[in-house]
Order: structure tokens, then sequence, then C-alpha cells
């Protein structure tokens, strides 16, 4: 859109404006600018055509422009796109100051008037939004964060303005508000709950919190209530961590593991590290304290070390939730740890709604504090949960452990996979799901719109009530009342109609009509065993008509309480019903007091519906479980969260590794025929001991499916033979060995490797493979053949051929002088 002024025949210009089609003129250039380029996006994104969040994650930015550019293009071959309308009245009306152009323009015929190009400082209203845009468009918000401290200083208090705080409190009521979260110890339970939320306890109470509620209480005092707790297990002692602020100092129990994990990482090399999941901790130790005389550990026992992210990471939590806001150098200068792994957490609990950044006590350096607590100190008015606590609420809730399949799948509602059952039912093997597929109680069949899964009969009527009434034409119910009350097969179905090549539209329309019926779930499967058959028979049953589903108000409440606290958005995904309907009908279950509404951050408010129950479990503390689980993607668990996996371990296709709540890893892998293909294993070095175990216990149980053989290709994107001695025993552990071909490793099978050419000879010589004879090379070859056709004959006789017969007879020619 700039033009110099020697470009440009000025005088021409208030013609154009006398003709009142400069606003003509104007957008037809402007379609073509980035300042309507830009403009258009931002409309499109704030009419929801193309958000740039969705949910709590945002959308990268290559798919941002991508689907921007299809909709520009689309809404300009349109006539009078509102969103192009708009686009250009926000130009007109804010980028652009079109009264004092046209008065400008005015002036220019009685005025001498020039237009005059000079280098500012300061970029115009109209280049500073250009300027803006080059972030807000190619950048996503994090990455964002990083480059903007490149910006010129006078262009960046100009984009942000003075810095302000985030909060009305002064640092006197931000200072009370941390007080009263934890109460001043009155007896030794009081000193352990303070305990819990710090670090070692020492008498020169070095640790901000104590210093802040224990310097009023007198020493002695505090001493009895030590005493008392060690003696009932309640709190112990760490020792040969080999760091000075760890060692000999009183912990909680939950607090010993953490420091003392810590402790033995920061003098083992973490503190050099980048990042903590780079270091291998087998081997390591420590020793806790388990019984007391007085103040006197009388018995030490050593120790593993826990995971050390989770460590860190709870560290973090506690001290940012206990004292409040600090900033990075505050954070780091009280861990041994350097400030890049620091700062690496940190951006981790930020990106999962656990920690903010902001101005809360100061404006020279950005603070980090607690989600939860800056929405209470900003403000904010609702009853709030963090993300982590509702998140370990699901966690528990999925994962309860079942002695039947049966119970499982109560719990659920339905499940996909075996796998799904591996976690959830105690002593379930993959050779069990047979017996389960089997049972006179399971059904099969698209259970909810997008899904299709296992469930038992009880559970039908509650997935029927989430449905609509189905539709069904003449043709369906015709092929409904064919199916008789113990079943039938597709292959008897079909064979009661016309078939062969003059009638295959009827068979198309009866393969259409039975897929109708499968997706209302007017008809399930049941498979049934049959001896001396590989296979099993599905048979369709009718489940319309004959089971009775419940009313939907009654079936909603029955699946949030089985799956809540869940939102709106994921209830759509079991609901077939219009969603005005569902929003009725949640408002109807919660002013009847059926369900009730929790608000968690992730990031702003969230509205989560959830059971009465689950609200209650969401208020008391959660103990999380950071048990190692190899999952599929489908996993109702999984699923959930489908979103944020992708973005922590990346697009694709593969069995996500989680280590509680916390997607730490994946693995590639996926059966052929009868041996198991794992392409690739991708896990930190710090879990590498617990993988081992888990990964051993899946294998273990893909023998059961008589997948006896696993070969792997590569661990960590190493190649197997390239990888270092810690991983090279811990695969040694599970198995594998070299297969001989440096590429792969296999376990369970039987290699033992010897060169090509002995191969073959006893390929062909011990086994009379092709053919029965078979001689070293052609010259032999054509000794003991009585007849040769061609030189692919002669090829198929001799395990070395390198002469054709053209020239072997052009040789014996020769040699004859014929």
């Amino acid at each position: 859109m700039a033009k110099l002024s020697h470009e440009v025949e000025i005088s021409k210009i208030p013609e154009v404006f006398r003709n009142d089609t400069s606003e003509e003129i104007l957008q037809r250039y402007m379609m073509d600018s980035q300042l309507f380029s830009k403009r258009f996006r931002e409309v499109s994104s704030r009419s929801m055509l193309n958000p740039r969040r969705i949910g709590a994650e945002e959308v990268s930015p290559k798919q941002f422009q991508q689907k921007a550019e299809a909709i520009m293009t689309k809404h300009r071959q349109m006539d009078g796109s509102v969103i192009i309308r708009e686009a250009m009245s926000e130009i007109l009306n804010g980028d652009l100051d079109m009264e004092q152009l046209r008065s400008f323009i005015s002036r220019m015929d009685s005025e001498d008037v020039r237009i005059v190009h000079r280098r500012v400082k300061m970029p115009s209203p109209l280049g500073m939004t250009l300027f803006m845009s080059a972030f807000e468009d190619l950048l996503s918000l994090r990455t964002r964060a990083y480059l903007i401290k490149d910006v010129d200083p006078e262009i960046l208090r100009r984009l942000l303005g003075a810095r302000s705080l985030a909060t009305d409190l002064d640092k006197e009521m931000i200072s009370e508000y941390y007080q009263s979260k934890v109460a001043t110890p009155k007896n030794a339970i009081d000193l352990l709950r303070l305990m819990d939320m710090g670090g070692g306890l020492e008498r020169s109470l070095t640790n901000p919190l104590y210093n802040s509620k224990l310097n009023g209480i007198e020493i002695p005092v505090i001493r009895q209530w030590v005493h008392e707790l060690a003696e009932r297990g309640l709190i112990t002692k760490v020792r040969n961590t080999n760091h000075e602020q760890i060692d000999d100092k009183w912990f909680s129990i939950r607090m010993a593991g953490v420091h003392g994990t810590l402790g033995c990482l920061a003098v083992a090399g973490a503190s050099e590290m980048e990042d903590l999941r780079a270091l291998y901790t087998g081997g390591l130790t420590y020793e806790i304290a388990e019984d007391f005389s007085g103040a006197t550990p009388s018995k030490w026992a050593s120790s593993s070390l826990s995971d050390p992210l989770d460590c860190l990471r709870l560290k973090l939590l506690d001290m940012l939730g206990s004292e409040g806001p600090q900033t990075l150098d505050q954070l780091s200068d009280r861990l041994p740890f350097p400030v890049g792994q620091v700062e690496s957490v940190l951006q981790e609990l930020e990106m999962r709604n656990l920690v903010s950044i902001g101005f809360f006590t100061q404006t020279d350096e950005g603070e980090f504090i607690l989600r939860v607590d800056e929405y209470r100190i900003t403000g904010g008015s609702v009853e709030v949960v963090d993300y982590r606590t509702l998140q370990t609420l699901l966690l528990q809730k999925s994962f309860t452990e079942f002695s039947e399949p049966s119970e499982a799948i109560k719990s659920l509602a339905l499940i996909q996979r075996r796998d799904e059952l591996l976690h959830r039912v105690r002593n379930f093997r993959f050779r069990d799901w047979k017996d389960f597929k089997h049972d006179s109680d399971v059904y099969n069949g698209r259970l909810l719109h997008n899904r299709v899964g296992y469930t038992t009969l009880d559970q039908i009527p509650m997935l029927l009530g989430l449905r609509s009434e189905p539709w069904l034409g003449s043709l369906e119910e015709e092929i409904l009342e064919k199916i008789p009350e113990d079943g039938i097969t597709r292959t008897e179905l079909l064979s009661e109609y016309p078939r062969g090549k003059e009638n295959q539209h009827i068979q198309k329309s009866i393969k259409r009509a039975i897929s109708n019926l499968e997706r209302q779930l007017v008809v399930a499967k049941q498979y049934l065993d049959v001896p001396n058959r590989k296979r099993s028979i599905a048979l369709f049953r009718r489940i319309h008509g004959v089971v009775e589903p419940l009313d939907f108000p009654e079936a909603l409440a029955q699946l949030i309480a089985k799956i809540g606290p869940v939102r709106l958005h994921t209830l759509r995904f079991f609901v077939s019903r219009p969603v005005e309907e569902l929003a009725e009908v949640l408002r109807e279950l919660e002013n009847e007091g059926t369900i009730c509404r929790v608000v968690a951050l992730q990031p702003d408010p969230t509205d989560y519906y959830s059971s009465h129950v689950d609200a209650e479990r969401l208020l008391s503390p959660l103990a999380e479980d950071r048990k190692m689980r190899i999952l599929a993607q489908s996993d109702p668990f999984c699923s959930r969260f489908i979103q944020e996996v992708r973005m922590i371990l990346k697009q694709g296709w593969y069995h996500p590794v989680f280590k509680g709540v916390d997607p730490i890893g994946r693995i590639l892998m996926f059966v052929v025929n009868d041996y198991l293909e794992i392409k690739d294993v991708n896990i930190p070095h710090s879990y590498l001991d617990e993988f081992k175990d888990t990964f051993n216990e899946l294998l273990e149980n893909y023998r059961d499916r008589l997948v006896d053989v696993s070969v792997m290709h590569s661990f960590n994107g190493v190649p197997v033979h390239d990888c270092d001695d810690n991983i090279q025993g811990i695969l040694s552990d599970l198995g594998f060995v070299s297969m001989g071909d440096g590429e792969r490793y296999i376990r369970g099978g039987i290699v033992e490797p010897r060169p090509r050419n002995e191969v073959n000879r006893l390929l062909f010589h011990t086994h009379n493979i092709h053919q029965i004879s078979r001689w070293e090379n052609e010259t032999h070859a054509l000794k003991e053949i009585d007849e040769l056709r061609d030189d692919f004959a002669l090829r198929g006789r001799c395990e070395m051929f390198r002469v054709d017969l053209q020239s072997m007879a052009a040789t014996e020619q020769l040699h004859q002088g014929t």
C-alpha cells in the first residue's frame, strides 16, 4: 500500500474524494493488503470460525494461519460477506482516521500541500498495528513470551504501557492471605501439617515458613512436639544424601522422600544439568531413620530415589503455596539446581495451568504464583479447585481396581480394547479377554455415536437413554423382524435376500440398512466360541424393543456419576441429542440437587458437572497416584486429555506412557502377524528402572496372545546397538539380544547368526528347496544338467552365477576353433 510522493500524482487525489469513490477504491486495494489479512483473522477468530484456543489448548500458529487463509478465500468469493464487511469497518474506523483524511484532502485544493517521508523513532498507529501482528499471527503465545525481550524497549513500553500490579492487595495483605492458609501450630498434629508444606526443620529455623510460624513458640515446646511425632513414626530424619542442607534435618514422611531424592540428585550431578530426566538414577540411595529413642535414631533404612521431576515439581508448588509470589532467582537460590532446570519445571507447571506469572509485590521482575492463589487475590469470587487436583480425582476413579471385568465396565460404562482392563482388573491377563468377550452378558456395538466398544447388558439402558429415538425405514424394520430372539449371523441375514451380479444393488441396500441399525444401537453383536474354529461367530441381537432405555435425565445423571467431573464440551461426545436439550437437562438436574457444578482453573475458570460425592472429594487433599502405566490413546483416561497428551508427546499414533497424570514418554509399536514390532521407545533416563518393570509386564501379556517374539529397532531415537550402557542394561534385563544384523534386537526368538553363503547351502542342500540338486557354480551345473533352456534356469541351479550361456558358448567355440 505504501507509495512514495514521486510515484503518485498528488493533484488527482482530491478528485477521487470529490466523486465519493474513495472508500470503494480504498477497499479494493485493502483486500490485498497485510492489514486486511490481519483484521480478517481477528474478526474470524472472534466469530469462532477460527478460534485461537480450543479448551485449554492453544491452536498452533501454522494451523491458525492455514485455516484463516481458507476462510478468507471462501469469503472473498461470497457476495456481501459479513466478516469482510466487519473487517473493513474496523480498518476504516479504527486503523485509518477517515475524518481527518477527508479534512486533509479538502484542504489540498486551497492550500500548498506536500507529502514528506522522514524516519521517526516511533512508528505510526498503523505501523504499530502491523508490527504487533507479526508477533500475534506468526508465533504462539509461549514463543512470543520468549521473543518479547528482544523488542526495542521504547516500542515495548508503548505496547505494554506502564507496569502495574495484578492485584489491589498490598504486600501486607498478601502476606496476611498466605499466613491465613497455614495456622500457627498449637500442638504436635498442627506442626505435622506445617511440616507437610515445608522443608527440613532445624533449631535455627532457616526455612522462611518455619521462621514465620514457629518464631513465637519456645524451643522446648517445639522439641517436645518433635519427639512425640518421631516416636509415633510421623516424622523422620534423612542422611547420606551428602547434601548439607538436607542431611540430619527433620522431615514429614511425605517430604522426606522429596528432599532425599533432590539431595542425592544435586550431589550426583543434576546441579550441572539442564534436564533432570537425562540423569539415570539407578543405584542411587539415601537413608531414612525408622525408630527413634527421643530425638536419636536407633535404626536406619536404605531408600531408593523417587521420581526426580515429581519431587522438584512438588517442592516448587509447596514453596509457592506456602510462601507466596517469588521470582525465578529467589526460587533457584533456595534449590540446589541451576536456573535453567528450575525455569524448565516452572514453564511445565505453567503449561499445565498450575502456576502463573505476573507482578504481585513489585514490578521489576515477574513473579511466579500458584494459579489458584492468583485467582483468589485478584478478585476471584467463586470457589475453585486447581486443574491437577481434578485430574488426580479422575485418575483415581478411572484406575480403581476391581476383581471382575464386569465391575470395571460398570464404573466406565464401556471399554474398547483389552489393554484397558489390564490396569483396572486385579490379576487380569490378555488370555482372560477371550472368556470376557464370550460372556453371555457382554455386547459389542456402536455404544456411543463416535465409539465402538464392549459393555454389559445392565449398562445398555443408560447408553440408550443418552441417544435420541432411532429412525427406522421400511427396509430397517423388515431386517429387524428377521432377527430371531437367539440371534442371527450376518451371512445368514444376507442369504435371505437375492444374490448374484444382477442383484448387487439389493445387497448394497441391505448392507447399508444393517449399518444404520448398528449405528443407532438398534442391534448389537454377541460373540460365540465355536469348537474347532479359529475365529468367534458374531451374532446380531435385537436391542430396540427388547431393552427399555432410561429417561434422558436419569441416564445423564448416571453418566456424570461414572465419568465426572466433566465439562459440557466433553459430554457432547457421549450424548447424541441436541446441545440445547443437553444444557436444559443439566440445569434441571442442578436445580433438583441431583448433580452440582465445580469450577476448575483451566487456565480460566471452567465449569465441570459432578456428583456431590466427587465434589466433596475435590475439597479434601488427594494423594497423587504416581504409578507408571502404558496406555492406548483410546483409553478412557487418556482420551479425556488427548489434546494435552499430543501437545507434550507430539502428534501421531503411539502408546503414551503415563507417570500418574503426567504423560512422560511414548512407544511406537504394533503387532505384525505373530510378532511385536517395536519401532521406537521414548522414555527419559530417570524413569528407566520403573519403565523396565512396566514394559516387561506388557510384553509378558502379549505372550498370552501367542505373540512371543518382539523386535526392537531404536530407543530414544537412537539405534539399539548404539545406545549407552544404562539402556543396554535395561534391554538385557528385558531379555533383548542382538539379531546379528547390526540393526535390531529380538526378545523371545531363537537366533543363531550365520554367514549368508552357509545359510544358502543349508537351505538348498539340507532342505532341497526349489529343486533336488544345486551346484557350486555355473560350470559344474552345466556339466551335471542334461538340458538348459535359458540363463534363468542356470541361475537357479548354481550358487555362484558369473557367466551367461551365450558367453560360455562363444568361449567353447573359440576353444574348438569353430
